[in-house]
């Protein structure tokens, strides 16, 4: 037997993966998880366990399809490259169309909720009333004067706040976990389980880690196995850290107490003080922190996505007339929903996921299904097909009202 069959490929050290997972982790972790509590509220925790091993599952799958999908290309290549050479220009034109409105109906979401967040704030703290319709109007004009002013001012903003943001996590983690109580994770009713299937949309959305890909490719310089590892660690942290999160709200307050928030008209607003109480402490404090900086990073995140989009779609100069231009196109369509149509964070999540079923997981394995011919691809594909299709549907039934109410 020759040497070279023998050969063992050197592990990857540790620290040579941790920015390809702290990309993947980055890139889905923010104001999704927000929502998660609030639309498994009626399937509780051990049945949220199974969609977020459901939707972790499919994410994972597609990505490692993407990462297939680019196996030709040169680092650098973008996921439109291989849609428009692999399916042609209509797949391409509707993978496009499908991604401005994810981008789209996420800032709707995150000024919506980001809205909430302010007046619930300021009424808390400053005893301050403002109406849902001037705390979106101050949310999305702060935040978009932050992606006009630059690009790199805005990914040195998005740095300060994610770590800002991750150190609050860990504050809030430490004390709500120490708290919880195990009998609080077992539902109250024994028909939790119908409410399982309508919450793998938004749980869907939580999970967009796959528009990581092509960076990883070109962060490793096509180094194709350590992506892949990435990739496995990324998920992973991203499911541990939901975990943690579910842990400790539904650790910290009974199901029967929750469906009441909601029923009296409770969102992600005033979410940290159903967990922690009325109480003014470190508590409450870091997890107010965390879920504000989870919402702006999301939405500058998204918001400098969407921008760079339209910008070159559209050939706008970068100059301070153009980049007000990219902003008006960018902000102003979700800013103006968020004014008319308040208070619609969690369903605007649920449409997302709507749409990524279609983008994310539908799309690559119709790629795969025609491009390529080994049988693991071909069969992960079908599978990532099949999940794609049918949290399409399930969405279509949440919107239709012929499923279990989300939340209730």
């Amino acid at each position: 037997m020759s040497s070279a069959a023998t050969e063992v490929s050197p592990p990857i050290p540790l620290m040579n993966l941790l920015p390809g997972v702290v990309l993947v982790s980055g890139t889905a972790i923010g104001a999704g998880m927000l929502s998660m509590p609030i639309v498994s509220s009626g399937t509780w925790f051990y049945w949220s366990l199974l969609a977020m091993l459901i939707c972790c599952f499919g994410m994972l799958q597609c990505s490692l399809l993407i990462l297939k999908m680019g196996e030709n290309y040169r680092p650098g290549a973008s996921f439109d490259t291989y849609v428009k050479d692999g399916l042609g220009p209509w797949w391409n034109r509707l993978s496009n169309f499908l991604i401005a409105f994810i981008f789209y109906i996420l800032l709707y979401a995150y000024i919506s909720g980001g809205a909430s967040i302010l007046e619930a704030s300021l009424k808390q703290h400053f005893s301050l009333g403002i109406s849902t319709l001037w705390a979106s109007i101050i949310f999305a004009i702060a935040l978009s004067s932050i992606v006009w002013v630059s690009g790199l001012f805005t990914s040195r903003a998005l740095t300060i706040l994610m770590v800002s943001m991750g150190m609050a996590f860990a504050l809030s983690m430490s004390g709500l976990l120490s708290d919880i109580k195990m009998e609080y994770l077992q539902p109250s009713s024994d028909n939790a389980y119908l409410y399982f299937i309508p919450v793998l949309p938004y749980f869907l959305t939580s999970f967009g880690f796959h528009c990581s890909v092509p960076s990883l490719v070109k962060i490793y310089e096509g180094e194709r196995e350590t992506v892949r590892k990435a990739l496995y660690l990324g998920a992973a942290l991203i499911f541990a850290l939901y975990l943690l999160w579910l842990v400790a709200v539904f650790g910290n307050v009974e199901q029967l107490r929750f469906l009441n928030f909601l029923d009296q008209g409770g969102n992600v607003g005033t979410l940290p003080e159903l967990i922690v109480g009325s109480e003014q402490g470190v508590k409450q404090l870091a997890l107010s922190v965390f879920t504000s900086f989870a919402l702006v990073t999301s939405f500058l995140g998204v918001g400098l996505g969407l921008f760079d989009f339209f910008a070159d779609r559209f050939q706008f100069q970068d100059n301070p007339k153009g980049r007000t231009k990219t902003v008006l196109v960018t902000f102003l369509p979700p800013a103006v929903g968020a004014t008319l149509l308040p208070n619609g964070f969690v369903y605007a999540i649920g449409y997302a996921g709507m749409a990524l079923a279609l983008s994310a997981l539908c799309i690559p394995a119709i790629w795969i299904l025609k491009n390529v011919r080994e049988k693991k691809y071909r069969v992960s594909a079908s599978l990532v097909l099949l999940i794609g299709i049918s949290i399409f549907f399930i969405e279509l039934g949440n919107i239709l009202k012929v499923l279990p109410a989300v939340g209730s």
